[in-house]
């Protein structure tokens, strides 16, 4: 089975200690939420499940192997990140950018070939995006690039999906239908990481969050458990209201009602 995990990792970045001990597995069939304050590790924790920042100590695994012993190719095979805010900087027409994809899974000079296209035409047409095929990638909007961006990761089809906030800037609407896809990924056999601050949306879609807080885990486990008994209320520095698939900010701590 799919699987990624993280054992005791450390990490520093400009001479601070981001990450302090942090561990989490996200296997294939499950939505794995992080959450926890601004500034308390979880960008920093997905880059370091996608290879891309290397930790001082700790290991992270893809499959029982060392991602530090994955070429370049074979990680972004087997892993397709989505980066926070992500930028489109050239007027490459949205199938464009989606068809790149495709690159790891192509030898050197290879064309495109009739199944790429069909693979990246239902990358689009599960984002939501199909049709802006043909438009320049730089005149959409925020949101809409981001779902770009989000069929350009699904195009390399891989098994494992890190995506950090990826519902960032999009409406309820929209919101709900990128969250409703990582679902039917997960179901589907895929691994999914992904970084969160609405919690509502975590408490309904995720099967398990892990909560960070000053580059530690506060708490993991099923999303009930990581939001009730007082833990995430400390974190958060806000009195929570919970219901049934449902948990949101009420008020600040301390604040009167």
């Amino acid at each position: 089975m799919t699987r990624i995990e993280a054992d005791g990792l450390r990490v520093r970045l400009g001479g601070a200690e981001v990450l302090t001990g942090v561990s989490v597995a996200a296997a294939g069939g499950e939505v794995v939420g992080l959450i926890g304050p601004n500034g308390s590790g979880k960008t920093t924790l997905l880059g370091a499940l996608a290879g891309l920042t290397v930790p001082e100590a700790g290991h992270v695994r893809v499959d029982g192997a060392a991602i530090a012993a994955l070429t370049p190719t074979e990680r972004a095979r087997r892993i397709g990140y989505l980066e926070q805010n992500p930028v489109a900087h050239w007027p490459l027409a949205v199938e464009r950018v989606a068809m790149l994809g495709r690159t790891p899974h192509r030898a050197a000079f290879q064309g495109e070939t009739d199944g790429d296209r069909r693979i990246v035409a239902r990358a689009l047409e599960r984002c939501g995006v199909a049709g802006f095929a043909t438009r320049a990638v730089n005149t959409l909007s925020g949101g809409e690039r981001a779902r770009v961006m989000l069929a350009r990761a699904l195009a390399g089809e891989p098994r494992i999906l890190l995506a950090d906030e990826p519902v960032a800037g999009l409406d309820p609407y929209h919101q709900l239908q990128v969250m409703e896809l990582l679902r039917d990924l997960s179901r589907e056999g895929m691994a999914v990481v992904v970084v969160l601050h609405d919690l509502s949306l975590a408490v309904r879609f995720c099967d398990r969050l892990c909560l960070l807080e000053h580059g530690r885990v506060a708490a993991s486990g099923e999303p009930s458990a990581v939001l009730d008994g007082g833990t995430a209320e400390r974190v958060f520095a806000v009195d929570l209201r919970r219901g049934d698939g449902w948990a949101i900010p009420w008020q600040r701590r301390g604040a009167a009602p």
